[in-house]
């Protein structure tokens, strides 16, 4: 599998006034299927075991077990007859959401602290700064690229 993001805190969310908002954790391996999922989009269960044991290596069993951990989360949507799965959320709207909630537990929702922590530790591109200041100036309505 091309290289998966490392974002174990990634989570099943529900949407309220203030947008997305944390529910429950998925696992890294269920991350792996979300990923898949995201990438194929809505198919059968056994052709999202194929690519999982093509990519990760998993027998059959594995993949069923993780997309019905999944559906249980109500991360991923199941259609019958056929057992066809689909994600309930965009890959963005889920990356959004944890950003937005770890910039809340982690710099009390600040997000000027959280880039200035970001920006001690990791120099940026003039393109991402020029992206940066082009989200500024949009204020509400940033929408910026994943």
């Amino acid at each position: 599998m091309t290289a998966l993001l490392s974002y174990a805190t990634i989570t099943n969310v529900v949407k309220s006034k203030r947008g997305i908002h944390i529910n429950t954790k998925l696992s890294d391996s269920e991350i792996m299927v979300m990923e898949i999922l995201w990438r194929v989009g809505e198919s059968r269960a056994t052709h999202i075991a194929d690519v999982a044991r093509d990519e990760i290596g998993w027998e059959k069993n594995t993949t069923y077990t993780f997309l019905h951990r999944l559906i249980k989360k109500g991360a991923v949507k199941r259609r019958d007859p056929g057992f066809f799965c689909s994600a309930v959320h965009e890959k963005g709207e889920l990356l959004s959401g944890e950003a937005v909630g770890m910039v809340d537990r982690l710099y009390a929702g600040s997000i000027g602290v959280f880039v200035q922590a970001f920006l001690g530790k990791k120099p940026i591109s003039q393109a991402e700064k020029e992206m940066l200041l082009k989200l500024i100036d949009n204020g509400d309505k940033r929408e910026a690229p994943l």
